[in-house]
């Protein structure tokens, strides 16, 4: 990780922390009752998210599901083969990790929470032995660089704040759309919601700036399943969703503020490390 990436998400995380700090200062002035009301509220969110239940609490917005016989069989094969791997690498890899299957067509992989990977029911059955390992060696990465772990503590650091923030923005532009009196209102109530609603623009700024900052965090991810597996499953994977990189408008931010960087490059840079690999 570099040092910008370091520095980036300790602000990231310390502007949602200080939100919540200013937020509750305001509550303790207006009413005790609320102050410890949302601090309950906002401890008990960190809480789980800084927990392995952040793992339990993301597989129910995924849908995620426990492999079957057959899957795990399969999964924990590679799981092993990784290990050993990066044991003669010197190369570290978590501990036990917790599998999981996504029911989806599309070939694909995700790490999340602090020590879950789900893979796509779509890749266990139509990608080679060698892509599903390579994808499933790229998400240990994330893993392994707490890259997960990042965005977990970012959901504690912000907590209740958002929420706060989306309903209080939904009502005051829902009264400043009515009228004159409405608009004066919705001013009004715009300087009393000020401090959720400004945690809620901090947030969705510093989430752009990250979509920017998301390239050399997959390119380590590669460079770390490359490492582990040093074959040509990921460089096979990335050719077959090449034809699925970037939407049909082709516009240059858009393509740039993709949370992932295009196939193309990815599939070059595996295909320079590899050749590297076997000089």
């Amino acid at each position: 990780m570099t040092l910008s990436i370091l520095l980036f998400r300790l602000v990231f995380v310390g502007t949602g922390v200080l939100c919540n700090l200013v937020l509750l200062i305001v509550f303790a002035n207006l009413s005790m009752a609320v102050f410890y009301g949302y601090l309950g509220l906002y401890l008990g969110f960190a809480v789980l998210m800084v927990t392995p239940l952040a793992d339990r609490w993301i597989d129910l917005s995924l849908g995620t599901r426990v492999p079957t016989r057959k899957e795990l069989s399969q999964l924990n094969g590679i799981e092993e083969e990784l290990t050993e791997a990066a044991r003669e690498r010197g190369k570290a890899f978590p501990r036990k990790l917790r599998l999981r299957v996504i029911t989806d067509n599309y070939q694909n992989a995700m790490a999340f929470g602090h020590r879950s990977i789900g893979l796509t029911s779509g890749l266990l059955k139509t990608g080679t032995d060698a892509q599903v390992r390579a994808i499933f060696a790229h998400e240990v990465g994330h893993l392994v660089h707490r890259d997960t772990t990042f965005h977990a503590l970012v959901t504690a650091a912000f907590g209740p704040i958002l929420w706060l923030g989306i309903f209080c923005a939904s009502f005051v532009w829902g009264m400043m759309r009515e009228n004159l009196v409405g608009v004066l209102f919705g001013v009004f109530f715009l300087i009393l919601f000020l401090i959720p609603i400004l945690a809620l623009l901090l947030y969705s700024l510093f989430n752009f700036i990250a979509s920017f900052l998301s390239r050399p965090i997959e390119y380590a991810a590669d460079a770390y399943a490359m490492e582990l597996t040093r074959d040509d499953g990921l460089i096979s994977w990335l050719q077959l969703m090449e034809v699925m990189d970037v939407g049909p408008s082709g516009r240059f931010l858009a393509a740039y503020q993709a949370s992932h960087p295009p196939m193309a490059l990815r599939e070059d840079r595996a295909r320079l490390l590899l050749e590297n690999m076997t000089d």
